[in-house]
């Protein structure tokens, strides 16, 4: 019974939406973390997978509240988690799940924080673009993202 609920949990964590989009934020915090710079500049995908990148911190918080009340049945989700945020899975403790969520709502606050994170949204003078940059805007203003200029590409 035990090998089974690890091995659904391996295989469910593989297979959690924007997985691929956390490690990517953890990874910008871990060299803005360890590094001395004075900007970092972060080019994004278009508009849709820009917004999923942004909105990965507040559903991780929300997934791992679950966890946390489950995680007698996530290990393997945990594990994999853990080796993105650079905890030691050698010593693994399911506990380790109340250690991200504090990691993760720096992250949301990072982002949010005009101070620190700033938005430039890049576009070309043509119909389409410019709507999706208004869409990307609308959806920055509703998580209070500071987004005070638009770049128009030629």
């Amino acid at each position: 019974k035990q090998w089974y609920q690890r091995r659904v949990a391996i295989t469910a964590g593989g297979n959690v939406p924007g997985v691929d989009e956390f490690i990517s934020l953890t990874k910008i915090v871990k060299i803005t973390e360890t590094e001395n710079f004075d900007v970092v500049v972060f080019d994004t995908a278009p508009t849709g997978h820009t917004l999923r990148l942004l909105s990965i911190p507040g559903s991780f918080q929300n997934i791992l509240r679950q966890l946390i009340q489950m995680k007698s049945f996530v290990g393997g989700l945990v594990t994999t988690m853990s080796q993105s945020l650079g905890l030691d899975t050698n010593q693994m403790n399911l506990d380790q799940l109340e250690v991200m969520l504090p990691m993760l709502e720096r992250l949301n606050n990072e982002l949010r924080n005009p101070d620190m994170t700033t938005f430039m949204c890049v576009c070309i003078p043509e119909f389409l673009s410019l709507y999706e940059t208004e869409r990307l805007i609308q959806r920055f203003t509703e998580r209070d993202i500071d987004t005070p200029n638009v770049i128009v590409n030629q």
